[in-house]
């Protein structure tokens, strides 16, 4: 059974190939209906030497290729953050390598007010390049955010649906409702 239409499509002209020529064609891969599919295909030799039939061994690889995607987007990240000589390089590599890395809408980096040392301040919110850059307000460290409570615990928090976050932090509905944002880390 073939898993899509086009499959058949792309499958067949490698089929005629691999009858014609009796030479394997292997490792083909494409992408179709946000799937990515690699195939080989083999000839099966009669007792004759004749060509019987041809195997077709189709594997579903996009798991495969999307992990590869996401390990070069924090490589990528990684040499970003590694460039970076000051704040501003910093916030820059994780409000755009970072955000693309973890497949975020918008990122952020929260430093800390040098005097007083009261707040944590946002210098840098951005996002891809087709959503607005968001300004926050400063939050107090010893406040009730998620940002606070990170800076104060040094444990990461995720939020996995709005539902959770406002759960927790209920005070935040309007921050999530404005933004629209699906979760939170």
């Amino acid at each position: 059974r073939v898993p899509h239409p086009e499959i058949d499509t792309w499958a067949t002209p490698l089929i005629l190939e691999v009858v014609r020529s009796g030479n394997p064609v292997r490792d083909i891969e494409l992408a179709v209906s946000g799937q990515v599919w690699s195939g080989s295909f083999f000839a099966v030799a009669a007792p004759d030497d004749l060509i019987a039939g041809v195997a077709v061994i189709l594997t579903d690889v996009t798991e495969r290729r999307q992990a590869e995607h996401r390990a070069r987007l924090l490589s990528q990240f990684t040499a970003a953050l590694s460039q970076a000589v000051n704040t501003a390089q910093v916030a820059e590599a994780v409000s755009t390598a970072g955000a693309l890395a973890a497949s975020a809408r918008v990122a952020a980096v929260a430093l800390l007010d040098q005097h007083p040392a009261t707040h944590l301040r946002f210098v840098v919110t951005a996002a891809s390049t087709a959503q607005p850059v968001v300004r926050w307000h400063p939050v107090p460290v010893a406040g009730d955010h998620p940002v606070s409570e990170v800076f104060s615990s040094g444990q990461a928090q995720f939020f996995g649906s709005p539902a959770e976050l406002l759960d927790r932090y209920p005070e935040l509905a309007e921050a999530q409702r404005q933004t629209g944002d699906q979760a939170w880390a």
